[in-house]
């Protein structure tokens, strides 16, 4: 028995989604720090305050997480398969972790200290 699919039968052919929307909010990038953010993606929409891009066949060249430490203060990411995450920077002294920690059950979220917000 032949279980091919005949050559006349639809085909269905599924891509995947990312979003990425990255956010300058306490200062806006230089030419110099735009000029970086291009040499990863071509596509992407660059001003003064932000670099947003999406992809159906590929992937974000480069580590969202060194990305938002070095340019941006938020970030924003999904893809169609369900993942969901939503970053953002505040100077350490601004945040009760005792308070932030008890507020995310679970593993819904997570807080972490990086090195100190310095002047990018």
């Amino acid at each position: 028995m032949d279980c091919r699919l005949s050559p006349l039968a639809a085909r269905v052919l599924v891509s995947e989604y990312q979003y990425y929307d990255f956010r300058a909010i306490d200062r806006p990038l230089t030419k110099k720090e735009m000029a970086a953010l291009r040499s990863i993606s071509t596509r992407a929409a660059i001003t003064t305050t932000s670099f947003t891009n999406h992809y159906e066949w590929g992937d974000l060249k480069a580590n969202p997480s060194k990305l938002l430490e070095k340019y941006f203060d938020a970030f924003v990411y999904f893809a169609n398969w369900g993942t969901h995450e939503f970053y953002i920077r505040l100077p350490q002294e601004s945040v009760d972790y005792k308070l932030l920690k008890a507020m995310i059950p679970g593993e819904t979220g997570a807080c972490a200290k990086n090195r100190e917000i310095r002047d990018r």
